[in-house]
């Protein structure tokens, strides 16, 4: 993520998204002060007054996940979309803001643009070394796994032995706890630990499948396939 800074707070972030600096509804909303429904809200009311292909290119919803781990939309916003979205923002900070998010911009666009014109220092791998690399990969990554997974199983192994205890029990005997922080840790204690495993095990495997899809194309990419 790249980011420009104008000032010392607060600090706008732009990133690259499908290869364009972009920002987020939820960095607007931030930044700004504002309420993220307000900022979706603006959004919204811009979209049916300006030519599709505008909004195409510069606004896309997507989900993400709050704090209760609950889907909700954002919009992320590309640079000609901010403009117009920020454009009749006011108050103390918001000029600032304004020319602080502008310099991301330009400073995440002249990154891209000296990444396009910098030259390879050093050639590519013929397709048939590639192979041979790929084959030396996949051995230390399923070295890397077995290594992976053993340790996972024994943090699982110790994670139930100390989580034994009926915890959610015994907090809904503590009357002056937050009903809400309550709820909070009663429900992160009913998370089953060998979800963690099976995601972390899950990530191993597609990771391999995707160091033997690799190899795959480049056999074929050097008349061996």
């Amino acid at each position: 993520m790249s980011q420009a800074l104008l000032f010392s707070d607060p600090i706008p972030s732009v990133s690259l998204h499908d290869g364009r600096p972009a920002t987020t509804s939820l960095e607007v909303a931030k930044f700004f002060g504002k309420r993220h429904d307000d900022v979706l809200k603006s959004i919204r009311n811009l979209l049916p007054n300006c030519p599709e292909n505008f909004n195409a290119r510069n606004f896309a919803v997507v989900n993400y996940l709050d704090g209760k781990r609950e889907s909700r939309p954002m919009y992320i916003i590309y640079r000609d979309g901010f403009m117009l979205l920020v454009m009749g923002y006011t108050g103390k900070k918001a000029l600032a803001i304004k020319l602080a998010y502008i310099e991301a911009f330009n400073a995440m666009e002249e990154e891209l643009a000296r990444k396009k014109s910098r030259k390879l220092t050093a050639p590519s791998l013929p397709y048939a070394d590639r192979v041979k690399a790929l084959n030396d990969l996949e051995r230390r990554f399923m070295e890397f796994s077995v290594e992976t997974r053993t340790r996972l199983s024994e943090l699982n192994a110790e994670y139930i032995r100390l989580n034994q205890g009926a915890y959610a029990a015994m907090l809904g005997m503590l009357p002056t706890m937050d009903p809400a922080s309550k709820d909070r840790l009663t429900s992160a204690l009913a998370y089953q630990s060998y979800d963690a495993y099976n995601w972390i095990d899950a990530g191993l495997s597609r990771m391999r499948e995707a160091i033997i899809a690799a190899r795959a194309a480049n056999r074929v990419l050097s008349g061996r396939g």
